[in-house]
This record gives C-alpha cells, sequence and structure tokens, in this order.
C-alpha cells in the first residue's frame, strides 16, 4: 500500500505560485515581517522540509524554488 501525502495548504499553494512567477524562482521575508507573519513564515519552513524551497545565499529567509516545488504546482493545477 502506497503513504499517501498530505496536500499543501492554500497558502502553502499560493507561496509556491508566488516564487514560480518571481526571477529566479526567489521569495524572501524581512526579518521585521516575521512577527506579523508567523504562519506565512511557517509555511516557507513546511514547503523546505518538503524540498519544494531551498534557501539561498547568506540571508536565511529568501528561498528558491526547487524543480520539485515546480513538478508540484503542475500535479496540483
Amino acid at each position: 500500500m502506497a503513504a499517501r501525502r498530505k496536500s499543501l495548504s492554500p497558502l502553502e499553494r499560493d507561496l509556491l505560485k508566488v516564487a514560480a512567477e518571481k526571477p529566479g524562482g526567489v521569495v524572501w521575508l524581512s526579518e521585521e515581517s516575521l512577527d506579523t507573519m508567523s504562519s506565512t513564515y511557517k509555511a516557507m519552513l513546511k514547503l523546505e522540509k518538503l524540498e519544494f524551497l531551498e534557501r539561498r545565499g547568506k540571508d536565511a529567509l529568501r528561498w528558491r524554488l526547487t524543480k520539485a516545488g515546480k513538478a508540484e504546482l503542475k500535479e496540483t493545477a
């Protein structure tokens, strides 16, 4: 029996879509926004754990869309 992966939340899907629309697939959050956007930050961390996003550069709040993330977008579209 194959394991079924839990589907992405609407926020997580929206974050992948935004990343796909940005040049280079890069999205970021500012440190100042962490208090007000905690659910967005948690969604980014979950997408990173699922390997749909990967951290970029020295800034720990910058991610790039991966090939797996692009494939997930195509599957859910």
